[in-house]
């Protein structure tokens, strides 16, 4: 009967060990993940600020893509051989964070990052990881809060919060904003365990 105490602390001991080892790897790695979009947005940043004198305002290139009956390119960046299309700020929860132009497990490693759509056809959408640095903090938006997105060109788009919701991992049309409300900007991120997304629903409004 000892034996078999003794035993059974020994693996509690262990399996306490070891969970204690995976908080502070995900720790870590998200304390890296924030470091590294820290560099990345000092850098895109520089580099907008760089381009603002010599663009094309989004009016008119909304114009010339209605008289081309074609949807413009996003403009983008290259930062250490990735591409951003801007920085999403959200001043209520602290948020100001580069984009990358599309996703993949090692690009969200870095920032959040376009799951599809554009900002010149109200439709973008932004996934981002569970990250205290990153997209964790989304589960606490409240609605009417403002999300601003701002493009490489140094062009201010801003959203209006409208609602948070849980949408499963299969309900691609539901995130996509196919079904009922075609919402002009989507984030989301995985909640904890990472069986469903909370996912926050803007619309434009007159930029502030």
């Amino acid at each position: 009967m000892k034996k078999a105490g003794s035993f059974f602390i020994t693996l509690g001991l262990l399996l306490m060990a070891a969970a204690f080892g995976l908080v502070l790897h995900n720790r870590m790695e998200a304390n890296e993940a924030g470091r590294k979009a820290e560099i990345v947005l000092a850098e895109l940043s520089d580099v907008m600020r760089e381009r603002q004198e010599s663009v094309i305002p989004a009016e008119d290139l909304s114009a010339l893509a209605e008289a081309d009956k074609a949807v413009p390119v996003m403009p983008t960046e290259t930062i250490d051989g990735n591409r951003y299309i801007g920085v999403l700020e959200i001043p209520a929860l602290g948020i100001s964070l580069p984009v990358g132009e599309n996703w993949s497990d090692e690009l969200l490693q870095l920032s959040p990052c376009r799951y599809s759509g554009s900002y010149y056809t109200d439709d973008l959408v932004i996934c981002g990881h569970n990250y205290e640095s990153h997209f964790s903090p989304i589960k606490y938006i409240e609605p009417e809060e403002l999300v601003y997105f701002v493009t490489v060109e140094g062009t201010r788009y801003a959203y209006s919060v409208v609602q948070r919701e849980t949408v499963w991992p299969l309900e691609i049309d539901k995130m996509l904003g196919k079904e009922d409300v075609p919402w002009d900007l989507t984030l989301f991120t995985c909640n904890n365990g990472g069986e469903s997304r909370c996912t926050v629903r803007c619309m434009r409004v007159d930029a502030k």
